[in-house]
């Protein structure tokens, strides 16, 4: 269930809405005047919600190249030649 806070408690309780981002993973709802106004989140989640949306974008993108006709790389090679930057 999302946690919704008044902004005051930005000052007010700060330690508690923190704790609960890390803690629960999940974002806290932040309202002003009863209408919602900021989220807050650990940067953890932040950066883990979007490398994954850089991903499935990066997916997307193949999958169109494909359907254009696209032949992409043979996949030893992109391995091989991926493999060769850590050696």
């Amino acid at each position: 269930m999302p946690m919704i806070r008044p902004v005051t408690d930005i000052q007010s309780d700060w330690t508690a809405i923190s704790e609960a981002v890390h803690i629960g993973r999940e974002p806290v709802f932040l309202t002003n005047n009863g209408r919602g106004d900021i989220v807050v989140m650990s940067m953890e989640v932040y950066q883990e919600k979007f490398f994954w949306d850089d991903v499935r974008e990066k997916i997307a993108e193949a999958r169109a190249e494909i359907a254009a006709g696209d032949k992409g790389m043979d996949a030893k090679k992109f391995l091989k030649g991926l493999l060769s930057d850590y050696e």
